[in-house]
């Protein structure tokens, strides 16, 4: 269906009692086609007034049921930044199966048949990764096909690095930690071996790690960042 026939219908199916406006549109068109029938020169203009009316009036009742056939929600999505100010150059995720596109304001994501999540909950995610801000936020998706959601950013926690150091299977006491190029934030594990550091990274991405350990041999190799614990074997 044409793009602008899925608007007229999502402008339509938000009217209230379908039901009542297509009968009142039926009785009025029922009305012309009678003044049609006892006019003469009029009879033609009145008719086709009595179709236009009844079109017009059964819209509501016809988009409800394509939408109820079809599934098709459009949720636009309009992201602000940590001022409150729009954010036209965010990247926008429409959750699991929803296609994103430009429109004025924001964006718009179109869910398709089969993609409405089964607990009717609709989730937006916004980010601007050079300026390390990111949103989300949820909407239910019920009897209007054309909601709004807003995505508010906000700044990205700073990731981390953090997990066990272990030997022979027990964890270390005293064992040297630090992100390579960061030797001032050194820390020594306590009893239970475990070490929580600055990642100096982003989530997911890798960072390159040092352990000193008397008696055992330095490690030094990648570790990924973010909220999983790690564990690092040494070794002598």
């Amino acid at each position: 269906m044409p793009a602008f026939l899925l608007k007229l219908l999502a402008v339509a199916v938000q009217m209230s009692h379908p039901g009542a406006i297509a009968a009142a549109a039926a009785v009025l068109a029922c009305l012309l086609i009678y003044l049609a029938v006892s006019k003469g020169k009029t009879k033609i203009v009145l008719l086709v007034a009595a179709v236009v009316l009844a079109a017009v009036g059964c819209t509501p009742l016809f988009a409800y049921s394509y939408f109820a056939t079809h599934g098709l929600y459009s949720v636009h999505v309009q992201v602000l930044g940590v001022d409150g100010s729009p954010v036209p150059n965010a990247t926008v995720q429409c959750g699991p199966g929803g296609k994103v596109k430009s429109v004025a304001g924001g964006v718009e994501c179109d869910i398709p048949p089969g993609s409405v999540p089964a607990d009717g909950n609709f989730t937006a995610s916004a980010s601007v990764e050079s300026a390390a801000l990111a949103g989300t936020d949820e909407v239910q998706l019920g009897e209007n096909y054309t909601p709004e959601m807003i995505v508010q950013l906000a700044a990205i926690p700073p990731a981390r690095v953090q997990g066990t150091i272990m030997a022979d299977g027990d964890p270390i006491p005293g064992a040297y930690v630090s992100v390579a190029g960061y030797d001032n934030e050194l820390i020594v594990t306590s009893g239970d071996g475990t070490f929580d550091l600055p990642a100096h990274a982003k989530k997911g991405e890798t960072v390159q790690m040092q352990v000193k350990v008397p008696q055992f041999r330095m490690y030094a190799g990648p570790q990924k960042a973010g909220d999983n614990d790690i564990v690092i074997v040494m070794e002598r």
